[in-house]
């Protein structure tokens, strides 16, 4: 029990947070100390978090850190910077690894001052200089990791980037596009700690596509069907619960405002800062207002394959576009599987996408997955093609019965985190 003479736990803040009202650059300190250094070198902008709570408290500030151009990471190396930088955007994040008090301890304010000039820019995939031991180091370090799809059969044609990709999702109408998509968010959420931020337009009500989320969560329809219980008030709840911190959604429903690439991006900068989204969906892309100015579609389609690929890079967020093709299925269905060359501007869908994958569903009940484009080995196997079965109820994809009987496969969905 705390002594009654005991000073009150510090309340959570952004220490100096009105500094950056006058700034367009911050350095994000250990503590208090630091702050003071800088504070008497002269240096605007010296923010720490008092408290506890890092995260929270900067996605308090969400505004005043968007308009920063340049943020300073003074912290430590580790999960909390590397989270830090992701939020906030590694492009116009610096790095200094020793405690600003200790060198202002061995010198004048130029010392501070000399520590700021020289940090170092936060490494970003794909953007790197060669130095002494660089290459070395590349050896000694894992291969980046990748998730798992939810079925053996899926795993075997694609594994799933974690880095910030743009992963490609096409498919004709009422093929299984979404709800193999909706499967693949529950499923990562659960098992690989992903957070998922949609933007589902054909979905609206945007509750219904949560109810329907809900569903595959739970494995129980929300409402009854074909003499199936629903879901009781109590698992409602906890679906509630999982969902509030593992999805969120865009809904452009003013009348003023159209869904256009800025407009999602804006949001999804904002979504990434506060909830920590590793994950955005565009359902369908052809939802997307294009305002294409006297560009041609091709091109427009290309600048913004690339706008969206540069974001998930800095952000290490993976972007998902479900496609649609731009010719419809035969009407006697026989038609194959589509690929990129089937969908609109297909030259740059298939160039841009690091994974491109076909949903297509053959007969009732069965979905195929094929792999068209995995831009690494450790993505998969292009032109694999795994074969799923589809509970039409629950929304969940399983594997087949023979597929079963070749191997002991975990049930991906029996974890602690189902009970909320």
């Amino acid at each position: 029990m705390a002594n009654f003479f005991d000073p009150p736990p510090e309340e959570p803040e952004l220490f100096n947070a009105e500094s950056l009202d006058d700034t367009d650059e911050c350095v994000l300190c250990r503590d208090r100390d630091d702050v003071s250094a800088l504070l008497g070198a002269g240096v605007v902008g010296a923010v720490t978090v008092t408290g506890g709570g890092w995260l929270k408290v900067l996605s308090a500030h969400t505004d005043r850190l968007n308009r920063l151009r340049k943020i300073t990471l003074a912290l430590p190396d580790g999960a909390l910077r590397e989270e830090i930088a992701r939020r906030v955007g590694r492009h116009r994040c610096y790095t200094i690894d020793r405690p600003i008090r200790e060198i202002d301890a061995e010198g004048d304010a130029m010392a501070v001052i000399a520590a700021l000039a020289d940090a170092v820019p936060y490494p970003i995939e794909g953007i790197v200089t060669v130095r002494d031991g660089l290459l070395v180091e590349h050896a000694r370090r894992p291969a980046p990791k990748t998730m798992t799809t939810g079925t053996l059969a899926t795993d075997k044609v694609v594994r799933l980037p974690t880095e910030g990709r743009l992963i490609v999702v096409t498919g004709y109408p009422s093929s299984g596009k979404t709800s193999w998509c909706r499967f693949v968010m529950v499923h990562t959420a659960m098992n690989h700690n992903r957070r998922w931020c949609v933007f589902s337009p054909e979905s609206q009500p945007w509750e219904e596509f949560a109810v329907q989320v809900a569903e595959v969560y739970m494995d129980k329809p929300f409402w009854p069907v074909n003499g199936l219980p629903r879901m009781s008030d109590t698992e409602i709840k906890a679906a509630e619960r999982w969902l509030g911190d593992k999805v969120v959604m865009l809904v452009c429903d003013a009348e003023a405002q159209s869904p256009t690439l800025d407009w999602l991006l804006s949001r999804v900068t904002a979504c990434v800062l506060r909830n920590g989204i590793t994950d955005f969906l565009i359902d369908p892309w052809n939802e997307v207002t294009q305002e294409r100015g006297d560009m041609s579609e091709t091109d427009f389609i290309g600048a913004a394959l690339q706008r969206l690929k540069a974001f998930g890079l800095r952000h290490g967020v993976n972007i998902w576009v479900v496609a649609h093709p731009a010719k419809p299925m035969a009407k006697d269905g026989t038609r194959k599987a589509p690929g990129p060359y089937d969908i609109s501007s297909s030259a740059q869908w298939f160039n841009k996408a690091d994974v491109g994958l076909t949903v297509h569903s053959p007969e009732r009940g069965l979905t195929e997955l094929w792999a068209w484009k995995t831009r690494f080995r450790r993505f998969g196997e292009k032109n694999g093609r795994g074969i799923m079965q589809h509970n039409t109820v629950t929304g969940r994809y399983s594997d087949t019965d023979e597929e079963k009987a070749k191997h002991q496969w975990p049930d991906f969905f029996n974890r602690p985190e189902k009970q909320g």
